[in-house]
């Protein structure tokens, strides 16, 4: 009767139909074992990155069964099926690294995916409640949920229960003043950061940017953070680099990093054209200012009123192009 349902509805090229198909016929389950066929189904599946075929072929190919022996093509499978949430192939590529077989042993890499396997086993409900529960409005309980996640290394609750100490979300019972505040929420964000969040980077590098809670203000460490957040694609801090280079703040003034940096911001997303295209312009201005500064020949008051005639003019061509 299952056999004659997948049968049917593989005509329709269905992904889990043509997997279980496949899986049958390799097994001799409820049909006459028949491996090139079944292997034949399961190829069709993992075309269609079905996340269970492509942990079924993976471990053909890492047990060599039916198929010549290839351990790169089993990581290859079950990598794309772990990307995918697939429990199995998370518990299996672990122990692939963990192993000193065909493929080179990575304990760290192991971690790494064995960390996402409990986490997926283990907090998904925990993560669910605690959103439902946020949403809510009841953010006492909410933020009880994300700090217990948050504690078990859980990257997503850390920056969550910091993100609701910073934004003063946080009950009294939770955070009794600002000062309390601040270092709960920072933290959180140095345990998220320390997993290569770059929005946490980020946070980090506001934190020391603006001194908040008994921080005081480290350009010095501020810069240190935006510049990990920016090796991680993030458009804010790459923009904030530039400002930073373009204004002398804990980096050396020079107008060519700033436009260097205002520039990735610009390639990490579209979002920030405009605001890039803005400072490229208003860094046009600064540097014709510290230019005709540097000359004798203009005092200061006539330097102001060419760089503010610059602008006018600068900024007329510009609403022109927006």
């Amino acid at each position: 009767m299952f056999v004659h349902t997948y049968l049917i509805i593989n005509h329709q090229e269905n992904p889990q139909a043509l997997n279980n198909l496949g899986y049958m016929l390799l097994n001799g389950i409820g049909i006459e074992k028949n491996f090139m066929k079944g292997l034949e189904y399961l190829n069709h599946a993992v075309r269609k990155s079905h996340p269970d075929s492509l942990v079924h072929l993976a471990l053909l190919y890492q047990n060599g069964e039916g198929v010549e022996r290839d351990a790169q093509k089993a990581v290859q499978y079950l990598t794309l099926s772990a990307s995918h949430g697939n429990l199995r192939a998370m518990y299996h590529l672990a122990t692939l690294h963990l192993s000193s077989g065909d493929q080179p042993r990575s304990c760290s890499t192991a971690i790494k995916i064995l960390k996402k396997f409990v986490e997926k086993v283990y907090t998904d409900k925990l993560m669910d409640d605690a959103f439902l529960t946020y949403e809510s409005g009841d953010y006492a309980r909410a933020l009880h949920l994300y700090e217990t996640a948050a504690e078990m290394g859980v990257e997503i609750a850390q920056s969550n229960a910091a993100f609701m100490y910073e934004k003063g979300v946080a009950p009294p019972d939770f955070a009794k003043d600002d000062l309390s505040r601040y270092r709960s929420a920072f933290r959180y964000y140095s345990m998220s950061s320390d997993q290569q969040s770059s929005s946490s980077h980020l946070k980090l590098g506001d934190f020391y940017y603006y001194g908040l809670g008994d921080l005081g203000s480290d350009f010095r460490k501020s810069v240190y953070h935006f510049r990990q957040a920016s090796d991680l694609r993030h458009a804010q801090a790459s923009f904030n680099l530039g400002y930073m280079h373009e204004h002398g703040l804990g980096l050396p003034k020079d107008f060519f990093l700033a436009k260097r940096f205002y520039d990735l911001a610009s390639e990490f997303t579209g979002d920030a054209t405009v605001p890039v295209a803005l400072a490229l312009a208003w860094l046009r201005i600064h540097s014709i200012y510290e230019s005709l500064d540097s000359f004798s020949l203009f005092d200061s008051e006539t330097v102001t009123l060419i760089v503010l005639a610059v602008s006018l003019i600068l900024l007329f061509l510009l609403r022109r192009r927006f």
